[in-house]
């Protein structure tokens, strides 16, 4: 479930950052696959810890290792994909809501 909701929190950011950034919210979107492999990850290392609590001798803990790396590796990059795209987003948002309002003219003509 967490992959779906971050691919979807990171689609959702790609397509709000389109107007000001129409490159960097194509490589959102591209992005947004990211947390659904690395659910595929998680469930490669859920299998491999299940099978060793039967078979303790196998090279199956190897297995689980590095899934988990992939795992976490990929989720993290996720993040700090959203993380600058709100970041950048509220920042240019901020930047054109000062642009965008008239001057205050206080003189009376």
């Amino acid at each position: 479930a967490y992959g779906f909701g971050l691919a979807l929190i990171l689609d959702t950011t790609a397509r709000w950052s389109a107007p000001w950034r129409p490159g960097w919210s194509r490589f959102l979107g591209r992005g947004a696959w990211l947390p659904i492999v690395a659910a595929g990850f998680d469930v490669v290392e859920n299998l491999a810890l299940l099978i060793v609590l039967t078979d303790r001798t196998s090279r199956w803990p190897d297995v689980a290792a590095a899934a988990a790396t992939i795992k976490f590796t990929l989720l993290g990059l996720t993040i700090v994909l959203v993380a600058f795209a709100l970041w950048t987003g509220v920042y240019v948002a901020v930047r054109r809501s000062g642009e965008a309002s008239p001057a205050a003219d206080h003189s009376q003509a």
